[in-house]
Formats: structure tokens, C-alpha cells, sequence
């Protein structure tokens, strides 16, 4: 063992509390995304101490193997760090760099927080951890929606928002977005350089249901009921190929949890931030709506 590991495993066992681990086979079941941002953080300091470029890496290593073991369902993080395990960097100053960059992004990914432009509808959950998969349950809730058309995103949105400053109604986030499902889609529907799901439509929330009037034209006010989605919480814009990117993350969920929960509906998009929002601080979710697996069953 390298002389500076020693101070990790105590660093590591001072943040989960154990007594006295001396590998990351030690690590407790399950950390909380500040305590295994803290054992990144933690192995940095010792091997920005250490000289040895080799000796660099086998601290970065291990501190990146307990952190991946303590927060498993952080899949942002845990790809970060396992991207200089695989790389072919031979030089073992180029891996001790590599090694530092990684771990590097996985506490930036674990410590993320969400840049808050706006407040949240009335009795919505907080957006769920950037990086995992989770189960968030929406209340009822009012929103104004509008189809999207030849005019696109930016036409929705300009509807969306000359409604509501006509209104007088507060921008609340997410704005949502919705796609066409995938089941009888017309051969050739999909346009020449789309390469997600089709969007269909784009909504903006209202801060509660008093607020308003139901109906409308090119935008319709509607209620809409109480739902259970499985979300991915992501960083960045919400291009088409990371909505399917995600897409196919959430399938995979699925099909892991078959036998408790099926997917209600297509897929959608929450989107918190604006495009003037720095890049690194944007935060969306992909999510399908589901229900349980089997009819009249909770789906908890």
C-alpha cells in the first residue's frame, strides 16, 4: 500500500462511520450523495499531495471504487469514474491526469444543484438527484398547452408565453414537453435530421388550479391528473439525441422492474432552466408516466 492510502481509508471511514476500513470492499451498502462526493473529494486532496504519478492514480482509484459502491444508482457519476479504468493512456502521468479529471466530475455531478429561475407549481416534488433514476408522483395541477407545429419549439413557446403575459400568470418550471408515442408512427413521419422522439407538444405550468380559465384555442388550459412517472435527472439541454439517450436508459429500467411497474404512456421532457441558463447549471428530466404491473396494485 502506498504510504498516503492509509489517510484515505481513514478519511473514508471518518465520513460513513465505520471503523476502520482498509479497502473499498469496506464501504458501507449505500452513501449519500455528499459523503461519496466527500470521499472524491477527500482522495483529490491526498493525491494532489502525493508525487508519484503511479501513486497518484492507486489513490484516485480507490477513492473513485468506494465512491461507485457507496452511491451505485449515481449512473452520471459512476461512468465518469469508471471512463480512466478503461482508458488506453499508457503514460502514467497522462492516467494520473485522466484519473484526476474523472473523479473530478463525478463530485461536480454529485454536488449539482439546480440553478432555480422560477418556483415550482403548487405541490410539485423537487426535481429528482442529477445523475439517478427515481419514482416522483405529481399532484393535479392546470396548464396552458400548445401543439407544436411547422413553426417548431420557438412557435409553441411564443404562444405559450404571449398567453400568459396577457394572463398575467407567473412562469412557473418545468415547462413540459411531450412526444408522439412510438407505436403506429408512420414510416418516413420522423424528419430528415430528428433523431429523438417526435415532440407534439409543449406546455407551460400554472403556480395552482384557481389560477385561469379552462379551455382555449391555440393554447388550451386544461387540469391534469394525478400521475407517477420514472425520471432521469440530467444536466445540459435537452437535445433529441440525449432525450433518447435517456429514452433508452428509463426502457432498460423498465424491463428490470417488469414485474412491479409498465409504462402509462409516452415518453416526456421537464425542462427547469432557460437557454440563458449556463450550461453546466441547466438541469431536465426524461420521464415515462407509469402505473403498476398489475391492475388495482399501488404503484409504490
Amino acid at each position: 500500500m502506498f504510504p498516503a492510502l492509509g489517510a484515505v481509508a481513514v478519511g473514508f471511514a471518518v465520513i460513513v462511520g465505520a471503523e476502520a476500513p482498509g479497502t473499498a470492499d469496506d464501504a458501507p451498502a449505500t452513501l449519500t450523495r455528499a459523503a461519496a462526493a466527500e470521499v472524491l473529494k477527500k482522495g483529490l486532496e491526498e493525491a494532489g499531495r502525493a508525487e508519484a504519478p503511479g501513486e497518484k492514480v492507486e489513490i484516485l482509484r480507490r477513492a473513485a471504487e468506494a465512491a461507485s459502491k457507496g452511491r451505485p444508482e449515481n449512473m452520471l457519476a459512476v461512468e465518469a469514474l469508471r471512463g480512466p479504468a478503461e482508458s488506453p493512456e499508457s503514460q502514467a502521468d497522462q492516467l494520473a491526469e485522466a484519473w484526476r479529471r474523472a473523479v473530478g466530475e463525478a463530485v461536480e455531478i454529485l454536488e449539482f444543484e439546480i440553478l432555480k429561475e422560477s418556483p415550482l407549481p403548487e405541490g410539485f416534488p423537487d426535481p429528482p438527484p442529477l445523475g439517478e433514476i427515481t419514482i416522483q408522483k405529481y399532484p393535479v395541477y392546470r396548464s396552458a398547452r400548445a401543439e407544436i407545429r411547422d413553426a417548431g419549439d420557438n412557435g409553441a413557446f411564443m404562444r405559450l408565453f404571449g398567453h400568459i403575459t396577457t394572463k398575467g400568470i407567473s412562469m412557473t418550471v418545468p415547462v413540459k414537453m411531450n412526444y408522439a408515442p412510438d407505436e403506429g408512427r408512420a414510416e418516413g413521419e420522423k424528419k430528415e435530421g430528428e433523431q429523438g422522439p417526435r415532440k407534439v407538444a409543449m406546455s407551460f405550468l400554472y403556480e395552482n388550479t384557481k389560477q385561469g380559465t379552462l379551455g382555449g384555442d391555440q393554447v388550451k388550459v386544461q387540469d391534469v391528473g394525478e400521475l407517477t412517472a420514472v425520471t432521469l435527472g440530467l444536466r445540459g439541454t435537452a437535445t433529441d439525441e440525449r432525450v433518447e439517450e435517456a429514452r433508452g436508459r428509463l426502457e432498460a429500467w423498465l424491463a428490470s422492474h417488469a414485474d412491479e411497474y409498465r409504462a402509462s404512456g409516452p415518453v416526456r421532457t421537464l425542462i427547469y432552466n432557460s437557454p440563458y441558463a449556463p450550461e453546466k447549471r441547466k438541469f431536465f428530466e426524461v420521464q415515462f408516466p407509469i402505473e403498476p404491473a398489475k391492475p388495482g396494485e399501488p404503484a409504490e
